[in-house]
């Protein structure tokens, strides 16, 4: 169903002037790369103040379509998810700021850190998008992709209260999705980095609740996985989980789920939190 949904996608950003390569080497990628920072150049801090506002409506219609191919694409581990944040920096720098304009840029340091190996520019990338998250011109704006870059380059325990912060920001503005998708966010780093696990674990139930409320199942998967480790390791009671959302408590079972669904991206989390459990966290037996 992703891959049909990226094709319908890719057919209606061609049909209002935005196509997308869909055939690019090693090279081309990293040519498309540095031409695009080139336009960032255009986006600099200092200068925050006097970029416009985005009012071509084609224009606004195609980042919204491209951020919907950016998480598909991010999910799927495609390609692609690095020519989406191109173009959405290129259409930020020639037609001005849009609410997913902090998105594309924080994604764009993704493949400066991963393919280009350029760590000092990508951090750079991140701080731009977090600068640009907090412009009044974007009332509402959420990125998760800024607050996951922070993470890479921040302790993980400095990013969560800004995590936090644009959770309820989500809240705020009624974008459910968004929203759950900071809170799995947090409560994974808030696992990562170590939290107080009986009070974590009160915490993590509120976020469940929510998200079985609005039927977000993928979130709600990871939630699952790190309440179950949280119960291997303290020995606390397990939660009763929400009835509408009651057969997804088993690990192996979302994980097999994941893999016939090609959602790669949702595989690395569930092992990642196994991998803490079992290796990294797992009490010694006396």
């Amino acid at each position: 169903k992703a891959g049909v949904a990226m094709d319908h996608s890719l057919k209606v950003l061609e049909h209002i002037g935005e196509s997308l390569p869909t055939n690019l080497d090693k090279e081309a990628i990293e040519r498309e790369l540095i031409e695009t920072h080139k336009c960032v150049q255009q986006i600099l801090p200092s200068s925050l103040d006097t970029i416009p506002v985005m009012e071509d409506n084609l224009k606004i219609k195609a980042m919204h379509i491209l951020n919907l191919c950016l998480w598909s694409s991010h999910h799927q581990k495609s390609i692609l998810f690095v020519v989406v944040s191109c173009r959405m920096v290129r259409l930020t720098a020639s037609h001005g700021l849009n609410l997913y304009s902090p998105c594309g840029i924080a994604a764009l340091a993704h493949p400066f850190t991963s393919v280009l190996r350029n760590y000092t520019e990508g951090y750079k990338l991140g701080k731009l998008a977090l600068a640009l998250n907090k412009s009044p011109k974007l009332v509402g704006s959420i990125s998760l992709l800024v607050t996951a870059l922070a993470s890479v380059f921040e302790p993980l325990q400095a990013v969560l209260p800004t995590i936090l912060e644009d959770y309820k920001i989500a809240l705020k503005y009624g974008t459910m999705h968004s929203a759950c998708a900071l809170a799995m966010s947090y409560v994974c780093r808030a696992f990562f980095s170590g939290s107080h696990l009986a009070s974590f674990h009160k915490e993590l139930a509120v976020f469940c609740h929510q998200m079985s409320r609005h039927n977000q199942i993928r979130p709600y998967v990871v939630l699952v996985s790190v309440s179950n480790a949280i119960v291997n390791l303290s020995g606390e009671p397990a939660p009763g989980f929400c009835d509408n959302v009651s057969n997804y408590e088993d690990n192996e079972e979302n994980l097999s789920q994941a893999i016939k669904k090609q959602d790669i991206a949702l595989c690395e989390v569930i092992l990642t939190i196994q991998i803490a459990e079992n290796v990294i966290f797992r009490r010694i037996d006396l």
